[in-house]
């Protein structure tokens, strides 16, 4: 479990391998005292990174193949998109998806606007 964010209802969301095999990775939000443990994300074959509170969603990038991406040599050539997960897991949404790298999404105070590294 690591890359935690505060949530603005006092929850954590993280990513995780808890939920896949590694070395796929999942986002999950839980409880400020590690407990009600929930994943968000639940796409297979992928691995979902750098997770932020956006309102009442959480932001994260998803790298398009479930890799150790620190050590796959591919993985500086593979898209990475941003995603969107209400916290009601209604489901989640592509926000961007390109043939680039696009990773290390935040919002603003708003919440309306995405920054991110491309």
């Amino acid at each position: 479990d690591n890359d935690p964010d505060w949530l603005a209802d006092g929850r954590i969301v993280f990513k995780t391998d808890r939920f896949s095999t590694q070395p796929e990775v999942r986002i999950a939000v839980m409880d400020d005292d590690g407990t009600d443990v929930q994943q968000l994300s639940f796409v297979a074959g992928v691995s979902d990174h750098d997770c932020v509170g956006a309102g009442e969603a959480v932001l994260f990038e998803r790298f398009l193949k479930g890799t150790d991406y620190t050590s796959d040599v591919e993985a500086g050539f593979t898209p990475w998109d941003l995603v969107l997960a209400p916290l009601d897991l209604s489901g989640e949404r592509t926000l961007l998806h390109d043939p680039w790298i696009n990773w290390l999404p935040v919002t603003d105070p708003s919440g309306r606007w995405v920054a991110h590294v491309k």
